[in-house]
């Protein structure tokens, strides 16, 4: 078994349920903007398996999961986090120092860049600075939202489908029934993500 450190966005938390929450799960519970966020660690034999693991454990006390949030990154808060000035991330970010090892390239070009502190852990790493935790990357961030979106909607649609039988409608013009391009006649209820 692996750990992994997830961040969770939840629904807000009474008092009483976050005491409980922290109490089985030893969660850390912060505020990001209006955002309850989870920071927790999970065990499993993947990082997927340990979230799905860990979010059906949080809904059975009541805790209602949004989303599996990316742990993103800018220069100043690497810095922060391993201690080193943003000069430093700078140099390594252009290439100029560790050029053995190239930096990842950014999740996002926004503002100067945010990484996924999953690759720059991974690279820190490879020069023996890394943290004793492993990191979802991008693919399980994908796939556990897709989950719990597929989870969610099985709940809200009928008989579990996303989108229902498409049925054929006249057109305004010539009155004649339009098939359309793809029939869905139904979608799975659910994935099974774990290995």
């Amino acid at each position: 078994m692996t750990n992994y450190e997830l961040r969770l966005t939840v629904q807000p938390l009474s008092e009483e349920l976050e005491d409980a929450v922290v109490e089985a799960t030893d969660a850390m519970v912060t505020m990001h903007g209006s955002d309850v966020m989870l920071m927790i660690d999970a065990d499993g034999p993947n990082a997927v398996a340990a979230a799905q693991a860990v979010i059906i454990q949080l809904e059975e006390m009541g805790v209602s999961v949004i989303r599996l949030s990316e742990d993103l990154v800018t220069r100043s808060t690497i810095a922060d986090r391993i201690r080193v000035s943003p000069q430093a991330v700078g140099q390594w970010i252009k290439g100029e120092r560790k050029d053995t090892t190239p930096f990842p390239k950014p999740f996002n070009g926004v503002a100067g860049g945010v990484w996924l502190w999953a690759d720059v852990s991974i690279w820190l790493r490879q020069l023996s600075r890394g943290d004793s935790y492993e990191h979802p990357d991008g693919q399980v961030y994908d796939l556990v939202n897709g989950w719990l979106a597929s989870r969610r909607m099985a709940k809200t649609r009928p008989h579990g489908s996303w989108w229902g039988v498409a049925t054929l409608r006249p057109t305004m013009s010539t009155g004649k029934s339009v098939r359309p391009a793809v029939q869905v006649r139904h979608a799975p209820q659910h994935f099974h993500l774990a290995s």
